[in-house]
């Protein structure tokens, strides 16, 4: 073998690390059966060789051949023998071999052992006791466990089957017939191939491949035995033939009925003749070997000479009584001389050892209905004798009862007395009967009484009594069966003890220990059945019910990775099964592993398994969610209605799998969910409640598919019904939260969402949409306690797991409070878990904003844009923009709106934006071309009016200002006409105007905040006209609106920060109006020292000090109102109101 082929078939780059062949070569021997494939044995056996003897070899001369070792030495003397035949079964010249120094040294003999096992991989033909003397010299049963760490299972079972059972090739049988060319083991297996092709029932081409054996240079007789087994079947099928043409024919009126006609040798096939031939041959020279013997009697048998063919069956019965196949061809014998009561005894026989043999049982059925119509004949003869009539009662019982005619056989025994011969008999089959009818009260007493009979029955040597002794666990199985149909559990549970205890057979009583695991699985004892099959499998690994029924335990354990290994265990076993496929298919499924669980459906095909309609309802509950697009929808769709077509036939229960049939059709209505077709979706949904109006599952996802429609009454509706169901599911009482959210109930909701939490704490949902709503609550009543309760929401969720976007979260509630160094710190935490968050950068970069510190909000916000990317939010440019402004940096601000307008141009704010910052730069051309970009925003007239009026046209001003409020909605008048108020007010300085449309604005207005703020507006106007009876009329009915308003109490609504300069301002000026001059001017002087209202783009609130000085120009004080105004003006330049009221101060 070629070097670079030798490493190809060990799976492993060229290496002389002889460690790493020998682990790649042990790998590969694990997947490598010495019996199913030998010529892959041998390969990878030449290739291990080779491999090593190219590590072996001397880096400067690879082609010196390396010294042999004293093992080396030893297996080329072990080889000798094994390659000649005739030495091979020579067990002298084997323990010559074994008594070797090498393999009983101490430095040596584990190395022999290892050596001498490796050859043995690829040489596996050995007679038993060969194989016995290698076992004493290597310990290899003794020793597997530490023999399986370097060989692979599958060789060693074959190892110790072959120690413990004789080779069913007789190895003195074989001969040399050319002892150049000898290759036995070729001879062997190539024989073995063409066997096993016969026992499949195929014949073409094998006689031709019988032939080439003989270029091997050995002979041994099993071949031809094989040939004749071939010829035989040739000649069975040549009198099939035969048969059926003469059946066609008429009968020949010399013949008795059932005579044959004399076979004429002359008509005979020559496969027949041949047949013949080496029949007479092989039964002179192997008189006494059974195999031998077996297929001369077949060749008998098919050459029509029956009789001659049973005397050889008898032959080998006579030695080996148990003999299957002889005692077969003997029952066959026995039923064409219509001897039926001797064939069906040694049929009952053949059953005892494999009672699932098909052709046994159609001939033992053929037979009953010979026996059945006899019985009935002699039963009815009026000069029976009364015993034979008793005994021939019972038999018919038996007969009927064997062939299905279970009624029948019941009728006969029912006034039936047995005599006292045949009560043993009788209680046998009454308790089988009457149990096979599951008439279980009435068959127990009878299962009893067969039972102490049995145990009555004396240990006397004879056969019938042997074999009724036998039959106790046979008695106590079907009891326990009885038991477990009657609920008897404990009952059930000691007669199958006492079956397993009285089982003589070791397949009886892994039959009977498998069914007590059936029992104990029944009784939902899963545990202790598991350990039941793990001692059945500890015995024979093979063993597929024991497999089966730990899979199904361990499924009702929710122990999936069982179920899965007891899946691949099952079908290295048998393939054909659908149980373990659908048990795997479930394991997957219900973890979520769809592709998985795909992969065990495709298995199932690719083993030709018939998929039962469970098997495929679960392909449909795979494939749809596995399914991504509309396409992969199409397969689900066929198999789910070709499943509803099997439904609406008839369909016989054994075959039906499907617990709960409306599953079909609710799979076909998430299928439709899944396309977006709820119309389909809620059709099929209803036949599936329709039939299983109890399943309240389907009640749930009605529920979430009229939530997706948006129709949040019939959701909640569903999901009350469904509630008595899952209301421990959090998922419930959420989504009733959010069907009575969308319906305007929000306290009904939040207790929906409270009782989420109940069920599942930490559940995140619900933790958010507490948190919101009493954050809500606390920006629209300003109770602290409301913000307290949003934290404690927010911590809960927290404590669940720390994420990044709970800790911004936390955060962002924090600024709602303007506890603005707390928020930072938790924007700190989460960019310790989240480097590059874009949120957790912007939203400190607005707390730093919020505190004055610009250039580090700069720096945030920069940050936050890069994280981001482009077309996110416009929010770290529109922050940056505020920063730059209040920096007095105006063309940056323009800049960032800029970027703003780049990712979303359709964003109409911007544009004002930008028209305000170029009024600050006096561009007012720039100014008014972006203001009459967005005529659409509500202040639009408002900034246009103010750039004629800065450009000189004020009436053109005033005109714009009226025009504005002409084209107001309803709702926006009030504001549009305090708008042109104040245009009068604090730029024309026409008081007497702006009380006129301050009077409008109130007539318009309609609710109490509106109403509260024009109140306050006309009380500060009256004020400052000196008319303050009039402004504390108004300030009174401002208060008055405002505690209607719903906005909390006056001390909390003025402590809420992100809005408290602005509130102060309204305060202040109502208690100066109401005559509490101190407490209104402290408030007018609190917001030149509060924190800046959260929309101030300034660096101090000049507001403050603007209202002061109003307030000190109101009363005469001329010299504080002008050192008021100079302050509002050094933070605010571009007020005009500022400016005109400075000017008008320097005037007077």
């Amino acid at each position: 073998m070629e070097r670079q082929m030798i490493f190809r078939v060990l799976g492993i780059q060229e290496t002389k690390d002889e460690h790493r062949i020998r682990d790649a070569y042990r790998a590969l021997l694990k997947n490598t059966n010495p019996e199913d494939d030998p010529e892959g044995f041998k390969r990878l056996r030449e290739a291990y060789e080779e491999a090593l003897r190219f590590a072996r070899q001397p880096e400067d001369d690879e082609g010196e051949e390396k010294e042999k070792t004293q093992i080396d030495l030893w297996v080329e003397q072990v080889d000798r023998i094994y390659r000649d035949i005739r030495a091979r079964q020579d067990t002298q010249k084997w323990q010559q071999a074994l008594s070797d120094p090498v393999c009983d040294d101490l430095d040596t003999s584990l190395e022999a052992r290892e050596a001498f096992l490796l050859y043995l991989m690829d040489h596996i033909y050995l007679p038993r006791p060969v194989w016995q003397l290698v076992d004493r010299q290597f310990q290899i049963v003794e020793d597997r466990d530490n023999i399986l760490q370097k060989f692979p299972k599958d060789f060693l079972d074959y190892a110790t089957y072959y120690i413990q059972h004789d080779s069913f090739i007789d190895y003195s049988l074989f001969q040399v017939t050319d002892g150049e060319n000898m290759d036995a083991d070729a001879y062997i297996r190539n024989y073995l191939d063409v066997k096993r092709q016969i026992d499949r029932g195929e014949k073409d081409g094998l006689l031709e491949k019988l032939d080439e054996l003989e270029t091997f240079g050995v002979y041994h007789p099993y071949v031809d035995a094989e040939r004749l087994r071939l010829l035989s079947l040739e000649g069975e099928s040549w009198r099939e033939d035969k048969t059926q043409d003469a059946g066609e024919e008429r009968g020949d009126p010399r013949l008795k009925e059932g005579q044959e006609r004399p076979e004429d040798p002359a008509s005979l096939p020559s496969q027949v003749t041949k047949a013949q031939e080496l029949t007479d041959r092989l039964m002179e020279k192997y008189p006494g070997d059974a195999y031998i013997l077996l297929y001369c009697g077949e060749a008998r048998w098919a050459a029509g000479r029956k009789e001659e063919a049973y005397e050889l069956w008898k032959r080998i019965l006579k030695d080996n009584p148990d003999h299957y196949t002889a005692k077969y061809g003997a029952a066959r014998y026995l039923i064409a001389e219509k001897e039926y009561e001797e064939a069906k005894e040694l049929m009952m026989d053949l059953l005892n050892m494999d009672g699932r043999d098909e052709a046994v049982l159609e001939d033992m059925r053929k037979t009953n209905e010979a026996l059945i119509a006899q019985y009935k004949e002699s039963i009815a003869r009026p000069d029976i004798e009364e015993s034979q009539r008793c005994k021939d009662t019972v038999e018919l019982g038996w007969c009927l009862f064997q062939n299905e005619y279970i009624d029948e056989a019941i009728e006969l025994i029912k006034d039936f007395v047995p005599d006292e011969e045949q009560t043993y008999s009788y209680e046998n089959l009454s308790g089988r009967l009457l149990y096979r009818a599951e008439k279980y009260e009435e068959a127990l007493p009878h299962l009893e009484r067969w039972l102490k009979l049995i145990r009555a029955t004396p240990n006397d040597g004879s056969e019938e009594n042997k074999k009724r002794i036998s039959r106790e666990y046979r008695a106590c199985h079907i009891l326990s069966g009885c038991c477990f149909e009657l609920k008897k559990q404990e009952e059930a549970l000691k007669y199958v003890d006492m079956a397993i205890e009285t089982a003589q057979e070791h397949h009886d009583k892994q039959a009977c220990m498998q069914y007590k695991a059936y029992l104990l699985f029944e009784d939902e004892k899963h545990k202790e059945c598991i350990d039941l099959c793990d001692t059945i499998l500890a015995g024979d690994e093979g063993y597929f019910p024991a497999i089966v029924q730990r899979q199904e335990a361990a499924y009702a354990m929710k122990n999936g990775q069982q179920v899965v290994d007891d899946y691949y265990r099952a079908i290295r076993v048998y393939a054909g099964y659908y149980k373990p496929y659908m048990l795997a298919v479930e394991a997957f499924f219900y973890s979520n592993q769809f592709s998985d669980a795909l992969g065990v459906l495709d298995k199932a095909r690719e083993n030709q398994v018939e998929f039962s309609p469970n098997m495929k309802l679960y392909e449909v509950k795979v494939l749809r969610n596995l399914a991504e697009k509309r396409e992969d929808r199409e397969k689900p769709f066929v198999i789910v209605r070709e499943l509803l077509e099997l439904l609406r036939g008839e369909i016989p229960d054994e075959d039906m799998d499907i617990e709960d049939k409306s599953e079909v059709e609710y799979e076909l209505s998430l299928l439709y969910w899944d396309d977006n077709d709820t119309n389909a979706a809620l059709e099929h949904l209803g036949k599936a409640i329709d039939q299983n109006p109890n399943r309240m599952q389907y009640r749930m996802i009605r529920g979430h598919i009229y939530l997706d429609r948006k129709e949040y009454k019939s959701a909640l509706a569903e999901y009350k019904e469904a509630e008595g169901v899952y209301g421990t599911t959090p998922a419930l009482h959420y989504n009733c939260g959010l069907c009575q959210e969308n319906q305007g109930m929000k306290v009904l909701a939040m207790e929906e969402f409270q009782k989420a939490l109940d069920c599942q704490e930490g559940y995140r949902d619900a933790n958010e949409k507490l948190a919101d709503y009493y954050k809500e609550k606390y920006t629209t009543t300003y109770d602290p306690a409301d913000f307290d309760k949003a934290m404690g929401y927010i911590d809960a969720q927290l404590k669940v797991r720390e994420s990044c976007y709970y800790l911004v979260e936390k955060g962002r509630l924090y600024m709602s409070a303007f506890r603005l160094e707390e928020a930072i710190e938790q924007f700190e935490k989460a960019l310790a878990l989240e480097p590059d968050d874009w949120a957790s950068h912007n939203n400190m970069g607005c707390c730093y904003k919020y505190l004055g510190q610009f250039e580090k909000a700069i720096e945030c916000l920069e940050k936050a844009a890069r994280c981001m990317g482009d077309g996110k939010s416009v929010l770290p440019y529109s922050n940056m923009a505020d920063c730059y402004e209040a920096l007095g940096d105006y063309r940056k601000a323009i800049w960032c709106y800029e970027k703003d307008l780049e990712m979303f141009p359709d964003r109409k704010t911007f544009r004002k934006e930008i028209g305000l910052l170029y009024q600050y730069l006096e561009d007012y051309d720039s100014a008014l071309r972006y203001f009459e970009m967005e005529p659409e925003l509500e202040d639009y007239y408002e900034n246009v009016a103010m750039i004629q009026y800065l450009k000189g046209r004020k009436k053109e001003a005033v005109k714009t200002y009226v025009k504005g409020v002409n084209k107001a909605s309803k709702e926006k008048k009030t504001s549009r006409m305090c708008d042109l108020a104040y245009f009068y007010k604090d730029i024309l300085g026409d008081f007497k105007k702006a009380e006129g449309y301050y009077k409008r604005a109130l007539a318009a207005a309609e609710d109490e905040d509106d109403l509260r703020e024009v109140e306050w507006k006309l009380a500060y106007l009256y004020f400052r006209c000196g008319k303050k009876k009039d402004a504390r009329i108004h300030a009174a009915r401002s208060l008055e609106h405002f505690r209607k308003s719903g906005s909390g109490t006056e001390e909390n609504y003025l402590n809420y920060l992100p809005f408290g300069p602005a509130r102060l301002m309204r305060f202040g000026w109502l208690y100066i109006c109401l005559g509490e001059t101190q407490k209104g001017l402290k408030m007018l002087e609190d917001m030149t020292r509060w924190p800046r209202c959260r929309q101030c783009r300034y660096k101090a609130c000049y507001e403050g000090f603007q209202h002061l000085g109003m307030y000190y120009e109101a009363v005469g004080d001329l010299g504080k109102a002008r050192e008021c105004y100079e302050k509002a003006y050094e933070f605010n330049g571009h007020d005009i109101s500022i400016i005109i009221a400075l000017k008008r101060i320097q005037k007077l």
